[in-house]
């Protein structure tokens, strides 16, 4: 899976904002097969705290309008004058800026899952043409959002009162209204943002499921073809060290806590499994994902196993197999989906 590493404050520099086509780059960012999310909400409203939660919980790369914005204003030259000005002043900064600073940091991520928190702003936000998976709209009263930026005493130059009620105004006018045309086109997921952010999270947790559901379903995939391989490099990608099974081995026993890595690589004998699996293609049937957490999910089907060289000849083999999969920290500090428990039985072939 994809690092999970924060890109917060890549801001392009005055040259690079000058030679990013928007066309180009949306066009770029969407041959990744992106799976892009949306946040907004207004001013003081909990996003960015709820980013963070996500990118934990999830492995999303986040990317802040704001703080690219932010970080841009602080770079020499008149671009980032003007940008301080603008937000100094309250005032939205120019769309085609704030859409070519967003499209070159999502050019420069390696994670194909990408959360932006803080767009779209405005209508013309819409014309970089990303289309997200879903957005996440926490609302909250104005009194709320006022005590939180007035509170949070992070040393910015716009968390002052006049400057926060200009932000409001803003965001009544101009994020709002294109807010509900992302309603036509895209599942806006209204969050109350007045809770805990416990029991905020405990609402957006669920959005993300689908997303969860299909990097299972793939990376179940990705390791059974590894295993009719006989891909050590897929076993050792998905699998935990301490992967524990419970299967028939070759003669039909059960075998219950055998590593599974002597049972499916072991090349000491010419009869052993490996010669047959290396001769097999799975065919999963009837998949089901259930996610029991963000860290937590079982993946079950049925597995049918056909000859490589007679798949027409009938089934070889068909079992019932279930997944424990974990998303657990690797070497590099990221989480990745491990497969932490096999069982399987044999099932009536289909």
């Amino acid at each position: 899976m994809a690092s999970s590493t924060t890109t917060r404050n890549k801001a392009a520099g005055p040259q690079d904002l000058e030679t990013i086509s928007s066309a180009a780059a949306t066009s770029e960012a969407q041959s990744k097969n992106l799976k892009l999310v949306f946040v907004t909400g207004g001013p003081g409203s909990g996003k960015g705290t709820q980013c963070n939660k996500i990118v934990e919980h999830f492995g999303f790369e986040h990317l802040s309008a704001g703080e690219l914005l932010r970080a841009e204003q602080n770079s020499d030259g008149e671009i980032g004058k003007m940008i301080k000005g603008l937000i100094n002043e309250g005032k939205l900064v120019p769309s085609e800026m704030t859409v070519k600073l967003i499209l070159n940091a999502m050019s420069k991520c390696s994670n194909n899952k990408i959360l932006i928190d803080g767009f779209p702003r405005n209508d013309e936000n819409r014309e970089a043409g990303l289309k997200p998976e879903f957005i996440i709209f926490i609302t909250s009263s104005e009194e709320v959002m006022q005590n939180r930026l007035l509170s949070r005493n992070e040393g910015r130059d716009d968390d002052n009162l006049e400057t926060i009620r200009k932000r409001f105004k803003l965001f009544n006018e101009q994020t709002l209204p294109v807010i509900k045309h992302y309603e036509s086109i895209a599942a806006v997921q209204k969050i109350n943002g007045m809770q805990s952010v416990e029991d905020v999270f405990a609402e957006i947790r669920p959005l993300f499921n689908p997303i969860l559901q299909e990097e299972l379903l793939q990376a179940t995939a990705d390791l059974l073809t590894g295993l009719d391989t006989g891909n050590y490099k897929a076993y050792k990608r998905y699998c935990h060290p301490a992967l524990s099974i419970f299967e028939p081995d070759s003669q039909g026993q059960l075998v219950e806590g055998m590593d599974l890595r002597k049972f499916k690589f072991n090349v000491g004998s010419v009869t052993d499994r490996l010669t047959l699996t290396q001769r097999l293609r799975s065919t999963v049937v009837t998949p089901k994902v259930s996610i029991l957490g963000a860290e937590v999910a079982l993946v079950s089907y049925t597995r049918v196993l056909k000859l490589h060289s007679h798949p027409d000849d009938g089934d070889v083999e068909a079992y019932n197999e279930t997944g424990v999969w974990q998303r657990l920290k690797s070497d590099d500090g990221c989480k990745n989906w491990k497969l932490v428990h096999y069982h399987r039985s044999v099932a009536p072939t289909i």
